[in-house]
């Protein structure tokens, strides 16, 4: 229809075969809130652009950063959804605090959209972490954040959020949010 553009896109499964209709139709696509490395890396097209930084950008920002406020040989604990993006923040993420000494301690793999978290929490809660690393992302952040406070965890270890959503903070609350490191895409207001 003579687009000159295509814009959105926030989940990987859209945006790559976008990315490709794109380079196929010479159009601009502008991805907006797919963090997966796969969106720009291995399936990059000359016509795809993305606002949001890849998993592999924000981890990267954010190791530095957490490690030195951590410091070295912290025990990790993650909550990973099982779709590309989750599976791109977690190796970023590990990749990224390996200089520090970083360890997995646990790391539960739940399926996007999941409204219950308690074995996943309960697991994260009994693995001896110092740190949680909540790579649940929207909706799914917001209630596995909520739930871990109820199961404890934000009592005993710290959170640490890596891509974290415009509205998380609001909707997760400002007393769970406190100090938490994160890495956000932009702020427009």
């Amino acid at each position: 229809d003579n687009a000159i553009m295509i814009a959105g896109r926030v989940s990987t499964a859209t945006a790559i075969p976008l990315e490709e209709l794109a380079q196929r139709d010479k159009v601009v696509n502008m991805v907006g809130a797919s963090g997966s490395n796969d969106t720009t890396g291995k399936n990059c097209q000359r016509y795809g652009f993305r606002s949001q930084p890849s998993a592999y950008m924000a981890c990267k920002a954010l190791a530095p950063v957490v490690g030195g406020a951590y410091g070295k040989g912290v025990k990790a604990a993650y909550l990973t959804p099982d779709y590309t993006y989750g599976h791109s923040v977690f190796d970023s993420f590990i990749a990224g605090v390996k200089p520090f000494g970083w360890t997995v301690t646990t790391n539960p793999v739940v399926p996007l959209g999941t409204s219950d978290f308690s074995s996943a929490l309960l697991n994260i809660a009994n693995s001896g972490a110092q740190v949680f690393v909540n790579i649940a992302f929207g909706a799914d952040a917001v209630a596995s954040t909520k739930q871990a406070d109820q199961f404890g965890v934000l009592k005993k270890m710290k959170l640490i959020v890596p891509n974290i959503s415009s509205f998380q903070a609001k909707q997760t609350g400002a007393e769970l949010m406190q100090g938490v490191y994160g890495t956000f895409d932009f702020w427009w207001t």
